[in-house]
């Protein structure tokens, strides 16, 4: 019985308030509230496929320009190069060395003889090679730390996803 007397206040204020909604319609009209309106019926297959596509297009509207997306997005892809960049100084190096150089110096051959001037050219080219055995556990925790704020930005990143959808949502059910 208590559920059967909460239907019937229920579908009663429903009435009025499609009354009250009737009434206001016919204000804006110019006309008065207590006139007859009617409403032609809504083709509801194609209003909710509307409401469908202007939800989606919103949606990937907001995907692609919301502030706080593009922000949660450089973050990640800061993350990430950090990331590489810590995996990258671990591998061996290879590197083109050269040098060019000229000096001049005045030399004795020894006693009382007479000074010498003497140039002298150094000059090579070369690669260079280096390759990392172990420094220790130093950069295995560097690259760790790192992977863990990469995906730490990726959760960011999800939840402001979800918190954009939410708010085009809400707002466009408002």
């Amino acid at each position: 019985q208590t559920a059967y007397s909460q239907a019937v206040y229920n579908r009663n204020k429903a009435e009025g308030d499609w009354q009250i909604a009737l009434g206001t319609v016919a204000i804006d009209m110019g006309m008065r509230p207590n006139q007859s309106i009617q409403l032609s019926d809504a083709n509801p297959e194609k209003s909710a496929e509307s409401v469908v596509q202007s939800v989606d297009s919103m949606l990937k509207s907001a995907q692609e320009t919301h502030p706080a997306l593009r922000a949660a997005r450089a973050d990640l892809d800061a993350a990430l190069a950090n990331e590489k960049s810590l995996i990258a100084q671990g591998r061996p190096t290879l590197g083109l060395v050269g040098q060019y150089g000229t000096s001049q110096q005045s030399e004795s051959p020894g006693g009382n003889q007479a000074f010498i001037e003497t140039n002298r050219q150094n000059q090579y080219i070369g690669l260079k090679l280096e390759v990392p055995i172990f420094e220790g556990f130093s950069r295995t925790y560097k690259i760790r730390n790192a992977q863990a704020r990469t995906d730490a930005r990726e959760s960011a990143l999800n939840s402001a996803e979800l918190e954009v959808a939410t708010g085009v949502w809400t707002s466009y059910q408002q």
